[in-house]
């Protein structure tokens, strides 16, 4: 019976932090135009890859070995894409690549460090508050 109790505590926890983390996202006006410039074509990644694209542009960061561009190329990221923003308690979303890259500026004003990651995990794109494009490759 206590672990019946503490099981349902604990899955109640975790849907009044999804609640909350919901409504944080509904009241942040840039990523609900970027939400709507995406037409709902982008979802919230799953955890574990939302771990891995992290990873991934942590591992970018730590070697900086990023070439600068003044566009990114039409065939740099795959088909699919991961967006992750610098700033804590936004989403990871993953979405069509040509759609985002269509709709870049609205994705890019979310936050000061947006990172496009290949659904891959090979390629990764930097833009920064200045527009500044980056690209990281793993081969």
């Amino acid at each position: 019976m206590l672990d019946y109790l503490k099981r349902r505590m604990e899955e109640k926890k975790h849907k009044n932090q999804a609640f909350i983390q919901a409504q944080a996202w509904k009241k942040n006006t840039m990523l609900q135009e970027c939400l709507t410039a995406l037409r709902g074509s982008c979802t919230v990644a799953l955890a574990i890859n939302q771990e891995a694209a992290e990873a991934v542009v942590n591992i970018a960061a730590s070697e900086n070995t990023w070439t600068e561009v003044e566009a990114i190329p039409e065939d740099f990221l795959a088909k699919e894409c991961y967006i992750i923003w610098d700033e804590m308690g936004l989403p990871t979303l993953f979405g069509n690549t040509a759609l985002v890259l269509e709709h870049l500026e609205d994705v890019a004003a979310v936050s000061f460090e947006t990172y496009l990651v290949s659904a891959t995990f090979d390629r990764i794109v930097h833009i920064d508050d200045l527009d500044h494009i980056r690209l990281y490759s793993v081969a």
